[in-house]
């Protein structure tokens, strides 16, 4: 015998197992929903973590985050959204966002490193594919009230590591948000793509080659002391 209970909710009666079937209905559809709202998925080889000296002496562990590192990689961007200083409010607001596209799993490809001192998040990078053979970098950024210490440094050369001997790209696209990431992309001695747009606007998209980083790889890694 099923039991049944009767809800009044004014002159409407409502019998729970009619609720329960609307509430499986429901879940049955948002998942197929879900389905759709999700992208298709490339397998992500991770970043293998490495142990890095800071200009500062301390050691920061390089490592690829996840998912259960989301709330500690929000809580360390939400202060930037607002710092209106060298950019970190649109680069914070953006990297945000990226990360709630990973949470929620609208991004397609995604992924993040983050910079570690004695357990804390110094510092976080994130990028994607946009297919086996092209890369699309993201963000970087570091601890505001560590500058000097080279996490940024550490932090892009990972990502650059991550692409290239990890995820095995030929390219990856790159803009500039601010005069120093401009000056930094600069370094490369670029190519540069006008018949494309990057995902995070209308600014020029650069074009670093496996050959570039290749060349550049251990200068880099000398520099960094890797």
């Amino acid at each position: 015998m099923i039991f049944k209970e009767v809800v009044f909710r004014g002159v409407e009666v409502v019998e729970l197992e009619e609720i329960a079937e609307l509430i499986r209905l429901s879940k049955e559809y948002n998942e197929k929903v879900e389905s759709v709202l999700r992208p298709p998925a490339i397998e992500l080889k991770p970043y293998k973590s490495r142990e890095v000296t800071l200009f500062s002496g301390e050691k920061m562990l390089i490592r690829q985050a996840e998912r259960r590192d989301i709330p500690r990689i929000a809580d360390f961007i939400r202060p930037l959204i607002t710092l209106e200083r060298d950019y970190y409010d649109i680069v914070g607001t953006r990297t945000y966002g990226e990360l709630l596209g990973w949470k929620y799993q609208r991004y397609r490809n995604i992924w993040f490193i983050v910079g570690e001192v004695e357990g804390k998040i110094v510092g976080v990078a994130d990028g994607r594919l946009y297919n086996e053979k092209i890369g699309i970098s993201l963000h970087t950024i570091a601890d505001p009230n560590l500058p000097g210490t080279g996490i940024g440094a550490h932090l892009a050369a990972a990502k650059w590591e991550h692409f290239f001997e990890y995820l095995g790209v030929e390219e990856v696209w790159i803009t500039a948000e601010s005069p120093r990431g401009l000056n930094d992309i600069l370094k490369w001695k670029p190519k540069v793509r006008t018949d494309v747009q990057h995902e995070l606007g209308g600014g020029t998209v650069y074009v670093i080659t496996r050959e570039r980083y290749e060349e550049r790889k251990a200068d880099r890694k000398r520099r960094l002391g890797w």
